[in-house]
């Protein structure tokens, strides 16, 4: 059986993908700040942003203070790699002829609302074979919401010539210790809202330490939304 132009796209992708030096790791981001803060929006909007716009826009914020993450590299030119002040952020987008990826422009300069109303317009565009080729180049780094198909953990593949990607876990409700004036109280637990984010990442322009500082600083605004406000622009 022969491939469609889609899956011819991504054995293309995937076989250059393989000749990276990927390293992964994962982390557990503790989402119930944010969702409480959704569901306070619900109160005044009939359809409040999803959570996967929230993500996106956090980690928008994170990359202006780690932009080699939002870096594309050609091996080409082995010794350099050119950073992006666009956040052209890839998505996976479920379509008939299977996963697509475009991409949302600009996201470094747009709202939660407008982040939502691209995610929208995508979806739509995939659902009926329309995502066009503006849509589907100039991606700079990707993010990957495997967790609307039940998956909690993987090791994501990059989409070169991009140099990281994330992919977003289930979210779990699960036991964690209360924290009282920033210390941990171990006679207490309580119920949080917890997802999983898998990083893959590039080692021939990437090192471990400056990812995981990133993944910090966007567990920081994830879990203190007061923080990811102040930052928005």
């Amino acid at each position: 059986m022969g491939m469609n132009d889609f899956q011819k796209g991504m054995q293309k992708s995937m076989a250059e993908a393989q000749k990276i030096p990927h390293f992964h790791f994962a982390d557990d981001y503790d989402v119930t700040a944010i969702m409480q803060f959704r569901d306070e929006l619900k109160q005044s909007h009939q359809r409040p942003p999803t959570l996967t716009a929230f993500l996106l826009k956090s980690f928008s914020n994170a990359l202006l203070e780690f932009p080699i993450l939002n870096s594309l590299y050609d091996p080409q030119r082995e010794f350099e790699f050119t950073e992006y002040a666009s956040h052209n952020i890839t998505i996976a987008v479920d379509s008939p002829n299977g996963l697509v990826v475009p991409n949302i422009k600009n996201v470094q300069n747009l709202s939660i609302a407008e982040i939502q109303a691209e995610l929208d317009r995508l979806k739509k565009a995939a659902e009926v074979g329309r995502i066009s080729l503006k849509d589907l180049t100039g991606g700079t780094i990707c993010i990957s919401n495997i967790g609307s198909l039940g998956t909690t953990v993987t090791s994501p593949v990059i989409f070169p010539p991009q140099i990281c990607i994330v992919g977003i876990g289930k979210m779990h409700v699960l036991p964690r210790y209360a924290v009282v004036n920033g210390k941990v109280d171990e006679t207490r637990l309580l119920p949080r809202r917890i997802i999983t984010i898998s990083f893959g990442c590039d080692h021939r322009v990437l090192d471990g330490a400056t990812v995981v500082r990133f993944g910090n600083r966007w567990k920081t605004l994830l879990e203190n939304p007061a923080q990811m406000v102040i930052n928005l622009r």
